[in-house]
């Protein structure tokens, strides 16, 4: 007994001896270790899925043996990916949010404001840890199992919710005390002249905050209308505090589900069960895993054979680099289904080309930044995927759907580029011969048969939009090693990119769900239909309200957080007036493409200035043409509904 106390109180003793500081930074070097940990199991687990998907279309296709498991644990696999993760890209400041007053702070607000907004973010984290947990031990008590024939007990699948949310809520306390810590530390500095100089003081910020929200739950508890009103301020407000997109909608969510359901445990519950079901689908499983076969030809330099192909073969045009330009991010958009990664991966290869051969540095950079918004239009596209998980409709209808409309715009690009450098000598066509031509053609021939494979296989029916991304990943890797450009590098770079992409984006989804949970309850959706539907306002008036709002939120908000927040709104009123799905899934989405190049959050911009260094007004002037190209593709598609409906009709086992 005596033994066990010395062994025990040895390493208490050494605590004590400790200065408070020490102990602070090992605690906080330990929970950075298990963030990091997380990632790399969340990563491992992504990788994972590709295999064993990749593996049942094998089984499937070649031996006609499908297995019976692959399809739930699959999914079982992207709860786990997604919540290990979570924790993993706070640490590295990987969420999502919006800054466009925080940025403008003088160094002593901000730091006052980071704080603060921790602090919250902590209290759901809390709210969070507690319904997982709650969650799991229920799960347990009622041994409750899947409806499926594995009867999988529902608290496996359920336990890394729990493991994640204690990992976020530690990772979000060592943050915050950093934060407390740098508050102390940051001195009073001269205020910058902007917008938000008249309220550029911590007492003047956090006093107008306090009021907003307070206002903000006393429209809420009114009930009636003013409950949407309220809902809708708390939102601003925390979006304007720069607290990460999908705490906010976590936040929200969670408010609402206090208020509606009470305070027991018993409805806090659901913050953990909606959290676990919005990611609990085998269609979003293509999201992390066509970012991942995207990131796999991009780390390894495959793509840039694509860029050789397409500026030799259009050697007969003028400006035949920036048309090869607006090709490349077409077919890289068959591969990528992100637009970000499509300016990114093709901008590093075209725009050091064009400036070489003395081309304007704005139309260059204009024209990968709106290039590269193709990504989630033409097929693959993590915009239809998210659609098409919310309305239930086919991802591979409205994949189909994207391709005409896709290949319109870039034609528009092109023709624009056409007459707006036919007459300049600057962009006089470089020459290449046919054996050059051959030569390219045969480098990168291979990656040219990924769009082919992936889009060929959704059309005919071989295999889902989940299991072409598998197979976009699989023919990825055998690309980079049969060319030995595959290393032990080039993985881990990829499975770190993709894994932080991925997380960042069903972490949104998951605070989505939760927010879903209390607009649902609201019956917020089926009110606006029939208020709309009840006032008699025509269908082409509501059309070009739902892409004005859709504009404005562009200008603020990343595109997965506006598709959340408002296709559930939206899509009842399409379907009270009658309007056809497919052909509004790609309607959003080209108003997606426009937030992707809108200041002052148009995400495409500043890759294109972190890639270059260019200044933004630079990057808008290059890019405000396009802009208007794109609005005006808007309203022809929009206006011709064939160009989106026809293609899906004609699939086969549609």
């Amino acid at each position: 007994m005596d033994e066990v106390t010395v062994k025990v109180s040895k390493p208490i003793a050494i605590l004590k001896q400790m200065p408070i500081h020490r102990i602070f930074s090992t605690l906080g070097r330990a929970i950075d270790y298990a963030s990091t940990i997380g990632g790399g199991l969340s990563a491992t687990i992504i990788l994972a899925m590709a295999l064993i998907v990749f593996y049942e279309i094998i089984l499937r296709g070649i031996f006609n043996f499908p297995t019976t498991w692959v399809l739930e644990y699959s999914v079982y696999f992207l709860i786990a990916a997604t919540f290990l993760g979570a924790a993993y890209l706070t640490k590295i400041g990987g969420h999502v949010f919006v800054d466009v007053i925080t940025s403008r702070l003088s160094q002593r607000t901000r730091a006052v404001l980071d704080f603060v907004t921790h602090l919250w973010s902590i209290g759901f984290a809390l709210i969070f840890v507690g319904s997982s947990i709650f969650m799991v031990r229920q799960s347990i008590l009622q041994h409750r199992i899947s409806t499926s024939i594995l009867e999988t007990p529902m608290f496996i699948t359920e336990m890394p919710v729990a493991v994640g949310a204690i990992l976020l809520l530690l990772q979000l306390i060592r943050m915050a005390v950093d934060k407390g810590i740098l508050m102390t530390r940051v001195k009073e500095t001269e205020q910058n002249k902007t917008f938000v100089r008249p309220v550029d003081k911590p007492s003047i910020l956090i006093t107008i905050l306090i009021l907003l929200f307070a206002i903000g739950v006393f429209l809420f508890v009114q009930g009636g209308g003013l409950q949407i009103t309220g809902l809708i301020l708390v939102m601003l407000t925390l979006f304007a505090t720069g607290t990460p997109i999908f705490l906010v909608l976590s936040i929200l969510g969670s408010f609402g589900l206090f208020f509606l359901l009470g305070s027991t445990l018993s409805s806090q519950i659901q913050v953990a069960l909606q959290a676990h079901k919005g990611v609990d689908s085998f269609t979003l499983e293509a999201i992390p895993l066509f970012i991942m076969g995207a990131s796999l030809f991009a780390s390894t330099r495959l793509t840039d054979g694509l860029f050789d192909i397409a500026k030799s073969w259009l050697s007969f045009l003028p400006a035949n680099l920036l048309m090869a330009t607006v090709v490349c991010c077409a077919l890289f958009a068959a591969i990528t289904g992100s637009s970000v990664a499509n300016a990114a991966t093709i901008g590093l290869v075209t725009i050091p080309a064009m400036i070489a051969a003395n081309y304007e540095k704005e139309i260059s950079l204009g024209a990968v930044a709106a290039g590269g918004t193709l990504g989630i239009l033409i097929p693959p596209s993590l915009s239809f995927i998210l659609i098409g998980e919310i309305c239930q409709l086919s991802v591979g209808q409205l994949f189909i759907a994207g391709i005409i409309p896709g290949i319109f715009i870039s034609l528009v690009f092109m023709v624009y580029i056409y007459f707006r450098t036919r007459k300049n000598p600057r962009y006089k066509p470089l020459s290449y011969t046919w054996k050059d031509r051959i030569n390219y053609l045969k480098t990168g021939g291979p990656v040219l048969l990924a769009p082919v494979i992936i889009l060929g296989g959704i059309y005919t029916g071989l295999f889902t939009p989940t299991e072409a991304a598998a197979v976009s990943v699989m023919y990825a890797i055998f690309l980079g090693l049969v060319t030995r450009r595959l290393d032990r590098r080039n993985l881990l770079t990829t499975l770190r990119d993709s894994t932080k992409s991925a997380v960042m984006i069903l972490m949104i989804i998951a605070g989505a769900m939760i927010l879903g949970s209390v607009v649902t309850i609201l019956r917020i959706p089926q009110n606006v239909a029939n208020f709309i539907v009840e006032s008699g306002i025509p269908a082409w008036a509501v059309i070009v309200l739902m892409n004005l709002l859709l504009l404005i939120l562009g200008m603020f908000l990343e595109c997965a957080s506006i598709t959340l927040i408002t296709v559930p709104i939206f899509f009842p009123t399409i379907q009270a007036l009658g309007l056809d799905p497919l052909w509004f899934g790609v309607i959003f989405t080209i108003n997606m493409e426009l937030a992707l190049v809108t200041p002052p959050v148009g995400l495409n911009l500043y890759i294109i200035q972190g890639i270059t260094g260019e200044k933004m007004e630079t990057i808008v002037r290059g890019v405000s043409r396009f802009i208007i190209l794109l609005a005006l593709s808007l309203i022809v598609i929009a206006l011709i509904e064939p160009m989106s409906t026809w293609l899906p009709s004609k699939m086969i086992g549609k």
